[in-house]
């Protein structure tokens, strides 16, 4: 099995809901999916 490490984030709207959303999509299409907590950082760039 490949794994596959995806780094995801948000800065629209609800940006947990969002990261929430994105994440039980993925859990229909895949059958292993691991999370790891959530955090947030300051804007940069």
């Amino acid at each position: 099995m490949t794994k596959v490490y995806l780094a995801l984030g948000a800065n629209v709207g609800n940006k947990k809901a969002n990261i929430k959303n994105a994440v039980a999509f993925l859990k229909m299409k895949i059958s292993e999916v691991a999370i790891a907590p959530l955090y947030k950082t300051k804007p940069w760039g």
